[in-house]
């Protein structure tokens, strides 16, 4: 008799049940919280996404649509006990990518944290940025392409050293919610150097090894990425820029610069330059790839719990002597709680 799926049927049922009730009631799981053990406490976070997507390219090929974005869920220990734990669920992911993260972290000092479970790769700095609070309502061609953004199984410290701060980690390289083993296949590593309250400078590696069947034949190509980043704030201006690159197994690399501005509390505008090539090295043409985004964001209440975004997204795709450019434009309706 097949126990898992439902088993999971009931996980979902029971998780959409907890995200009703935070929406509505927000204050009700909260209530019970003194009769709990002090490392049980916990609070509930969700967030709601919306899209309405419209995509135009020079080629004549058009598509247009709606579509529920993310739905996610997280409950996240509150205590000042040393042991803590997140765990994440996504409604909206589908294809058995429901769990986001799932890890238990365990403070010795500030200068170091353990952490084992389920949860982002130290990579790009975009990609372990929430989507929640994303300038635009996509992120750039480095998350995009596969240089951020992901998740993975393994463990990792992570601490701060005065203006240094660190996370090292490694993984079994299968990604998130894979049915992998116990090898190690993956390490990775980000640093941030805080160079003044407003300026700082970032920089990662990612290395993953071949993988290989019972015969020697490679299943799972090597990884080997790194990059450099830049976060500056001054008064009401803020620029994020970004280089990564990939030599294995293919060639990549891409950039981008953005700056948001703030126009108030609740108004911001964005712009962002966007560039990603891959090289013919080990593919039958180059592709390169270049955009250039503007947005606006309004935020309905005081605490930003709701939010609204309209982006207009202008590139071209050039391959093969081909190009092809293209218009988008995405309007993203957003909820936190």
């Amino acid at each position: 008799m097949n126990v898992v799926k439902p088993a999971q049927q009931y996980l979902n049922i029971l998780i959409t049940a907890i995200f009703t009730l935070g929406i509505v009631f927000p204050g009700a799981v909260a209530a019970s919280e003194p009769t709990k053990p002090d490392w049980v406490k916990f609070d509930i976070h969700g967030m709601l996404q919306a899209w309405v997507e419209s995509i135009d390219y020079d080629n004549g090929i058009e598509k247009t649509g709606a579509l529920n974005k993310r739905a996610e869920i997280a409950l996240v220990s509150n205590t000042d006990f040393q042991l803590g734990w997140v765990i994440m669920y996504d409604l909206a992911g589908g294809n058995g990518k429901e769990l986001q993260d799932a890890f238990i972290t365990y403070k010795v000092s500030n200068a170091l944290t353990a952490k084992v479970g389920q949860f982002h790769v130290p990579a790009s700095l975009e990609g372990i940025q929430g989507a929640g609070g994303l300038w635009f309502p996509e992120r750039a061609f480095i998350s995009r392409e596969g240089l951020g953004d992901y998740r993975d199984r393994g463990f990792a410290a992570t601490g701060e050293l005065g203006l240094f701060s660190y996370t090292v980690g490694a993984f079994n390289g299968e990604g998130g919610n894979a049915d992998a083993g116990t090898d190690i296949r993956r390490v990775a590593g980000r640093g941030n150097f805080k160079l003044t309250p407003d300026l700082i400078i970032g920089f990662w590696v990612d290395s993953k090894e071949d993988e290989k069947d019972q015969t020697g034949a490679v299943t799972d190509a090597e990884f080997k990425a790194r990059g450099i980043d830049l976060q500056w704030q001054f008064n009401k201006l803020a620029i994020q820029a970004e280089y990564a690159t990939k030599v294995e197994p293919t060639d990549e690399s891409g950039a981008y610069i953005m700056a948001l501005y703030k126009l108030s509390d609740t108004k911001q505008l964005a712009a962002r330059i966007d560039t990603y090539v891959i090289d013919a090295t080990l593919t039958s043409a180059r592709i390169e790839k270049s955009a250039i985004d503007l947005g606006i964001n309004f935020f309905f209440t005081p605490k930003k719990s709701f939010k609204f975004q309209l982006a207009l997204r202008v590139g071209e795709i050039e391959s093969a002597g081909n190009t092809d450019g293209f218009t988008e434009v995405i309007a993203n309706f957003q909820y936190n709680w």
